[in-house]
């Protein structure tokens, strides 16, 4: 038996929903994380990297190194890399083609009437089937958001131990 109309068209609309909340979530982890590095970052640095300038030590060769000016490096470097990944998070998510619900889609019609036209043209099934593109599009930025946002967690969870570990070894 065949879905009815109504009941995809709820369906897409639950499922839109349910997606969009998981990637305002994504979005609101990565910037908690962003600031949350930010500021063990800044505090790194005042506490022991500037102190022991150990970022400057970085500029001669890596065989010059000593073991205090490789520990800092081990602590910076995810550090940098998770914040790298958060703003990955939230950086938009691109469309090249019209659509009939994803606002950059709807702008790439010629004109706002030709949209209108094609909105009110269509038939239910069009329309439902128009959502649930934009549902799978989204589950594609979903993944993606959500992959970097692991990568985030776990550089920044490195970091953040390699930094401490830098910090009490002083």
């Amino acid at each position: 038996m065949l879905a009815s109309p109504q009941s995809c068209e709820a369906f897409s609309r639950e499922v839109h929903h349910y997606v969009r909340d998981y990637i305002q979530l994504a979005d609101q982890k990565a910037g908690f994380l962003f600031a949350a590095l930010s500021a063990s970052s800044l505090l790194a640095y005042n506490l022991g990297l500037y102190r022991h300038e150990a970022l400057l030590s970085w500029l001669d060769s890596p065989q010059k190194w000593q073991t205090s000016q490789l520990a800092a490096f081990f602590a910076v470097i995810p550090l940098v890399c998770s914040a790298a990944a958060a703003v990955a998070v939230v950086i938009p998510r691109r469309e090249s083609r019209p659509g009939l619900v994803f606002w950059e889609g709807i702008v790439r019609f010629r004109n706002r009437q030709e949209y209108a036209d094609t909105v009110i043209k269509a038939d239910a099934a069009i329309l439902t089937r128009a959502f649930l593109e934009d549902v799978y599009d989204l589950t594609r930025a979903c993944r993606r958001k959500y992959l970097a946002l692991e990568i985030a967690i776990w550089a920044g969870a490195t970091g953040a131990a390699s930094t401490l570990i830098f910090l009490l070894s002083k």
